[in-house]
C-alpha cells in the first residue's frame, strides 16, 4: 500500500485493499501520488504497536452502493465492450465505474458461442441487467432479453397442432424452416418430410416455400420443439 503522514512524526498505512472500490491489486502509484492531500478514515489504532491503519476508499462514493441505488434487475443501459473471452463479453456499464458479463447464451435466443464474433472491443452496446450480486461484485447483462422471445409462438400452441412454416434453406439432414413472426429456425429431419421415403428428399423444397406442420415434440421449459 502506501504511507500517508497525518502530521510530523505521525504516519499511517493505507493497505493496497483500501485504496479503490474497484482497482484490484492495482499499483498505489496508479491511484495517489506523492505529496497528494487526501481525506482519510482512520480504521485501527494500536498504541502498543505504535500502527495506524487508514482507508482511502472509504471517504470516496461506494460505486457498489451508488449502482444498487440507481438500477434495479430489468433495467436498460448500455456500455463499451471492454473485453471478449470464449465465454462472453465483460462490459463497461456506462456512468459507472463497473463492469459487467454478458454470457454467449445470453447474447441471442439462439444461444451460440458463434454469436461472440459479431462483437468486437470498444464497440457501444446495449442490454438489459440481469443479476446484480453487490456480495461477490458481479453483475450479469443479456442482449437477447431486449428482443422479444422468438419461443413465444409455441407458448400457446400444444403437441398435433398444425402451423405454417416457411422453408429457409436445406441441408442432408432435412429442412430448415421459419415460424411466427420472430423467425425463429427449425428443423425438419428428413424422415419427417413425406411418408414414401423416394419423397424424402430436402431437394424438393426451395427457399420461400410454405407449408403445413405437424408439432410432434414441445418441451417448453428446455425451449425443444419438433
Amino acid at each position: 500500500g502506501c504511507f500517508a503522514k497525518l502530521e510530523e512524526g505521525l504516519e499511517g498505512l493505507i493497505h493496497q485493499s483500501e485504496l479503490s472500490w474497484t482497482k484490484k491489486n492495482i499499483h498505489p502509484g496508479k491511484i495517489l501520488s506523492t505529496s497528494q492531500k487526501i481525506d482519510v478514515q482512520l480504521l485501527e489504532k494500536d498504541v502498543e504497536k505504535r500502527r495506524l491503519s487508514l482507508s482511502y476508499k472509504n471517504t470516496l462514493v461506494n460505486p457498489w452502493k451508488k449502482f444498487t441505488n440507481d438500477f434495479k434487475v430489468g433495467d436498460s443501459s448500455e456500455g463499451a465492450i471492454k473485453n471478449i473471452t470464449d465465454y462472453g463479453l465483460f462490459v463497461s456499464i456506462k456512468d459507472t465505474e463497473l463492469d459487467g458479463l454478458i454470457h454467449y447464451k445470453d447474447l441471442s435466443w439462439e444461444e451460440k458461442e458463434t454469436e461472440l464474433e459479431k462483437y468486437k472491443k470498444n464497440q457501444i452496446i446495449k442490454f438489459k441487467i440481469l443479476e446484480i450480486n453487490q456480495e461477490n461484485e458481479k453483475i450479469r447483462l443479456g442482449i437477447k432479453q431486449i428482443k422479444e422471445d422468438p419461443f413465444e409462438f409455441f407458448m400457446n400452441k400444444k403437441l398435433s397442432d398444425i402451423i405454417t412454416a416457411v422453408v429457409h434453406s436445406s441441408s442432408q439432414n432435412g429442412i430448415y424452416v421459419h415460424v411466427g413472426k420472430k423467425n425463429l429456425s427449425i428443423l425438419i429431419k428428413k424422415n419427417q418430410l413425406a411418408k414414401e421415403p423416394e419423397n424424402q428428399r430436402p431437394s424438393r423444397f426451395v427457399k420461400g416455400d410454405k407449408l403445413d406442420a405437424i408439432i410432434t415434440e414441445l418441451d417448453k421449459d428446455k425451449r425443444k420443439v419438433s
